[in-house]
């Protein structure tokens, strides 16, 4: 059953973002970040239900990272049309998004892989992310006159570069693997990736 519980719920997170973006863009900061609040709560549970009951399912290895995705994407977007957060991080966070998936779509095609997991720093990155968004949200719904360029803003521009150049590595490595051994049936995968077989190597 593709539309496990862990999926619906995710699929619930996609739905909050055409709301968040309305929020945001009429000044109900307060509101926004309330959804904020609900959308990372179905990130970290969406997740824990799947892997405590083994209810991971290819279309939840799609949606989640694409969930992710549209939230922060979406939201930074909103944030710099308010004129709360540069276009050159926001420039940052939607490059990298769009990158990763064009990378994973060619990875996919290229070389047969069923499912492109996120890495450790890659997950780490998206809590940051949506920290920084908070921090942001929390600062303007108390009537600050500044957002949180300081360390905050820094930390979330170190992880996101950080990250993109770590998918890129694999990648690209993983790329190299599969261009080498493009006539054996047994090309080696990275361990990062899984194969259209099920098997993580």
């Amino acid at each position: 059953m593709p539309l496990n519980l862990p999926n619906l719920i995710t699929v619930s997170r996609i739905a909050l973002v055409p709301w968040l973006i309305w929020l945001l863009l009429h000044g109900s900061l307060e509101l926004a970040l309330l959804v904020l609040a609900v959308a990372a709560t179905t990130d970290w549970l969406d997740g824990c239900i799947a892997r405590r009951w083994h209810q991971q399912t290819a279309l939840g290895q799609l949606l989640d990272p694409l969930a992710d995705k549209l939230l922060i994407g979406t939201t930074m977007v909103c944030l710099t049309l308010l004129q709360l957060v540069p276009v050159g991080v926001t420039g940052l966070v939607v490059g990298r998004d769009i990158l990763l998936l064009i990378g994973a779509a060619s990875l996919r095609w290229r070389s047969m892989l069923q499912s492109l997991p996120p890495s450790r720093l890659g997950k780490l990155t998206t809590v940051v992310q949506l920290g920084f968004i908070a921090g942001v949200l929390l600062q303007r719904a108390a009537g600050g006159d500044q957002t949180p360029w300081g360390w905050l803003l820094w930390l979330m521009v170190g992880f996101t570069g950080l990250s993109a150049s770590h998918y890129l590595y694999i990648g690209l490595r993983h790329w190299g693997m599969v261009a080498r051994s493009s006539s054996s049936d047994d090309a080696p995968l990275h361990p990062h990736f899984k194969s259209r077989q099920g098997e993580i190597r």
